[in-house]
């Protein structure tokens, strides 16, 4: 595979779910490579979980790209694309919606 300067390969795709991803309280989830697209929320977050998201896409997805809960804070780098959702972000506790 040859991929031109600013693409990216994507390894795995999660489409038209409830919610493409949960992490509940406990969990430890590092995602690389990933596409969470066309689900109502494509990444819930729980408090006490540990997420880390790295060169992942999360767009188009019918409510909510990533929806933080109870005192979630997932790590997201910079390669991580979120776009193109109702709302990209949204953290339950912060009161922050993008």
């Amino acid at each position: 595979m040859c991929l031109l300067p600013g693409e990216r390969q994507l390894l795995y795709v999660i489409k038209n779910a409830r919610r493409g991803i949960t992490a509940d309280s406990g969990s430890i989830v590092t995602l690389t490579g990933v596409e969470l697209s066309g689900n109502e929320t494509g990444l819930q977050v729980f408090g006490g979980s540990h997420v880390s998201l790295n060169s992942c896409s999360i767009i188009n997805n019918e409510i909510y790209g990533v929806k933080e809960e109870r005192n979630a804070e997932p790590e997201i780098d910079s390669e991580t694309e979120i776009k193109n959702n109702t709302r990209n972000y949204y953290s339950w506790d912060k009161a922050l919606r993008k």
